[in-house]
């Protein structure tokens, strides 16, 4: 499978999916460029990451390929200084409740692959908390080709 075709699939399963907050713009691209000023609304972005090939034996070779979801949420209906927690803590539950999608027994990953790996990392950006007042996290979700 290619990046692509999995980051489109992991497009797919996060827009048929029911979540605890529901997303606003979910979108794939190579390297989706989104101006802060315009993240006004809970967005999810998908990029295939990488590929990478590891020898398994002599003849064999395993090949994984990641896919980063980025989550972004503008405060832009607040004008405090600081942003309450109540405020931030239901996107990143949200945020949570993504990346353990993933982990769980009972996702289907697309035939011939399963998950090899997950980071959550950055869990979100403090600086675009404080200074632009956006949540962005991202998750990345590494998928192993299998026999």
């Amino acid at each position: 499978m290619s990046p692509k075709t999995l980051a489109d699939f992991v497009k797919t399963q996060i827009a048929d999916a029911e979540w605890t907050l529901t997303p606003d713009v979910i979108r794939r691209g190579y390297s989706p460029q989104i101006k802060i000023s315009d993240a006004n609304t809970l967005t999810i972005l998908i990029v295939p990451r990488s590929i990478s090939q590891e020898r398994n034996d002599e003849t064999a070779w395993s090949r994984l390929i990641a896919v980063d979801i980025g989550i972004l949420y503008k405060f832009s209906h607040l004008n405090d200084a600081e942003i309450p927690n109540t405020v931030v803590d239901p996107v990143a539950d949200f945020a949570d409740e993504l990346r353990d999608y993933f982990a769980s027994p009972d996702y289907e990953p697309p035939d011939g692959m399963d998950v090899d790996a997950i980071a959550h990392d950055p869990l979100f950006l403090p600086d675009h908390l404080k200074e632009h007042r956006q949540y962005t996290s991202v998750i990345s979700v590494t998928f192993q080709e299998i026999e």
